[in-house]
């Protein structure tokens, strides 16, 4: 468990919804925000864009599944959608400037679901 993932954790548990927030982690910053018609989201943006290639996507798969996840290919190697693999709904999505998650869906999920996406995120390599 990563100390800088877990005070995001806290903070976005804690979030008001009230003003965005942001964090700065070692290699990147998440901010806590409404989005579009407002849905409360949470963005991992790393410093430098990175790569999510081909290989990483299929290793992915399988780390979704144990969650009850899956992965929708919206364009290869730039935007993928995460949803639930039961009912479809929402939770997120990986694209090379930043891995964005519906607030209230990661949160049901937990921390260690939390934990293990944006670690992989952040592991992804640098374009």
């Amino acid at each position: 468990m990563s100390d800088g993932l877990a005070q995001v954790w806290q903070a976005l548990e804690g979030w008001d919804r009230e003003r965005p927030r942001t964090l700065t982690l070692p290699h990147a910053r998440a901010q806590l925000y409404l989005g579009a018609m407002e849905i409360p989201l949470i963005a991992v943006r790393p410093r430098r864009p990175v790569a999510p290639r081909e290989d990483a996507m299929t290793a992915l798969v399988a780390v979704l599944g144990r969650w009850g996840l899956e992965l929708e290919c919206v364009q290869a190697g730039e935007n993928y959608k995460l949803n639930r693999r039961d009912t479809k709904a929402y939770v997120g999505r990986i694209q090379p400037d930043a891995l964005k998650l519906h607030a209230e869906r990661i949160l049901a999920l937990g921390y260690p679901v939390f934990d293990e996406i944006v670690t992989w995120y952040l592991a992804l390599p640098a374009r």
